[in-house]
C-alpha cells in the first residue's frame, strides 16, 4: 500500500512539472512583452498588473496568451509613451494588437510585416505614423 501511495505521488508531481512546463510561454514573446514594457514607459502606463513579475504571461494585464504564444495585446488609453519596438514583430501568433489613445509616437516599423496571423491592428488617427 505504501509502494502505490509513493508511485501515485510520483506520478502527480511529474504530471504538474509536465503541465508546467508546455504552459511556458515562447521566451521571443516574454522578451517582446518586456522590450514594449521598457520602450514606452511602463512603470508609468495606468494599468500594469503583473506586468514584469514572475507570474505567468496570460495575467499580465491585457496579455491573451493561447498554448505557448501570446495572441493578444490591448493597452488601449492606459498612457504608452514612446516608440513601439521592434521586437513586436517576434509576437508571431499574434491576432490583435492595440494601441489606441495612447501617446506614442515614430514609425510603423517593417517587423510588423512578420505579424502573420494579425487580424487587427488598432492604432490612433492622429498619431502620425511612418512606415519604415
Amino acid at each position: 500500500m505504501k509502494s502505490k501511495s509513493l508511485l501515485f505521488c510520483f506520478v502527480f508531481a511529474l504530471c504538474i512539472n509536465t503541465n508546467t512546463a508546455n504552459s511556458q510561454v515562447n521566451k521571443q514573446d516574454s522578451l517582446a512583452l518586456v522590450d514594449l514594457y521598457n520602450s514606452t514607459g511602463g512603470a508609468d502606463w495606468y494599468y500594469h498588473t503583473n506586468w514584469l513579475t514572475k507570474n505567468p504571461l496570460s495575467t499580465w494585464y491585457e496579455i491573451t496568451v493561447t498554448g505557448t504564444r501570446v495572441t493578444g495585446v490591448e493597452l488601449s488609453g492606459d498612457n504608452l509613451i514612446g516608440n513601439i519596438p521592434s521586437s513586436i514583430g517576434n509576437l508571431a501568433n499574434l491576432e490583435l494588437l492595440d494601441f489606441q489613445n495612447n501617446h506614442l509616437s515614430g514609425s510603423i516599423l517593417s517587423s510588423i510585416g512578420n505579424l502573420i496571423n494579425l487580424q487587427r491592428l488598432l492604432f490612433d488617427r492622429s498619431w502620425n505614423l511612418v512606415y519604415k
